[in-house]
């Protein structure tokens, strides 16, 4: 068998991180869309304020615009007083204490070469390059490309203070995240108020389980349209009784990274969310 080259030998070329990279002339647009394996990613410290992209663990290459991300070291972010964040146009501006709920974190390429990390209340989204699109922060004010590569949950604004969270290949795994539907309820309702990524149109997804007392019935959704991505668990049981049962449902596809339920219940019925499904 004869192997042919389609795109001549490597040459040796300057880029915005690392010199003499060796370089083919491999069209962009299909180095763009790459497959990634699931970024390796750890959350700890004090109250969960360290974000770290473990390249340490394994190396991390991915391209953000026209230019090549690698990671063979930790790169990490700590929630302190002297690191900036993105706002929704994507400029650096000064932190303040935390806001509830989830944060987007964007690695970038400084104009010096090193890497950083940033975490913005704004979702990513196909974000326009030269040679193609990437899944980044689409603030029209940035000066800089961004690239999603995970998230945090923060649940007290004030210290601040972030979900303990195990990341296993796309896969976010922490403790139960308990909410008891309204008894009766006959429309689709909001049911946490710690928010899941709005990550859904990417192949996000989120599992968990039902539980439904005696004579009850319990909806859950990533949609407050009623018919879309539901799980419905229903018990008939005339005794002290439950049923439980596992979800795993779609992320959710509203502007605020909300489950919803309709629940008929005599008592006992609640949604656990144990597990979401990054993209990255």
């Amino acid at each position: 068998m004869t192997i042919r080259k389609g795109f001549g030998s490597p040459t040796r070329r300057d880029g915005k991180m690392k010199a003499g990279v060796p370089c083919t002339n491999v069209p962009f647009a299909l180095l763009s869309q790459s497959v990634l394996y699931p970024l390796p990613v750890t959350i700890g410290g004090s109250n969960n304020v360290t974000f770290t992209l473990k390249g340490s663990t394994r190396r991390i290459s991915f391209w953000i615009n026209d230019d090549l991300f690698e990671l063979d070291e930790d790169l990490a972010y700590t929630w302190a007083a002297a690191n900036k964040i993105l706002d929704s146009t994507g400029a650096q501006v000064a932190q303040t204490n935390s806001v509830l709920g989830v944060w987007y974190m964007y690695a970038t390429i400084n104009d010096d070469g090193t890497p950083a990390l940033f975490p913005s209340q704004t979702a990513p989204e196909d974000t326009a390059s030269a040679y193609g699109t990437y899944l980044g922060h689409p603030g029209t004010a940035r000066t800089q490309s961004y690239r999603y590569v995970g998230c945090m949950w923060c649940t007290t604004a004030a210290t601040p203070a972030f979900l303990t969270a195990v990341k296993i290949g796309l896969d976010w795994h922490f403790a139960s995240l308990t909410a008891s539907p309204v008894t009766a309820a006959v429309t689709v309702t909001s049911v946490f108020s710690v928010r899941l990524p709005k990550l859904a149109k990417y192949g996000g997804r989120v599992a968990g389980t039902l539980t439904t007392g005696k004579v009850g019935k319990i909806t859950v959704s990533a949609s407050s349209v009623a018919s879309q991505g539901t799980v419905i668990v229903g018990s008939s049981s005339t005794v002290s009784a439950v049923t439980i049962a596992p979800f795993d449902i779609p992320g959710p596809n509203d502007a605020t990274g909300e489950l919803y339920a309709i629940a008929v219940v005599s008592s006992g019925a609640t949604i656990s969310v144990t597990k979401w499904r990054d993209v990255v």
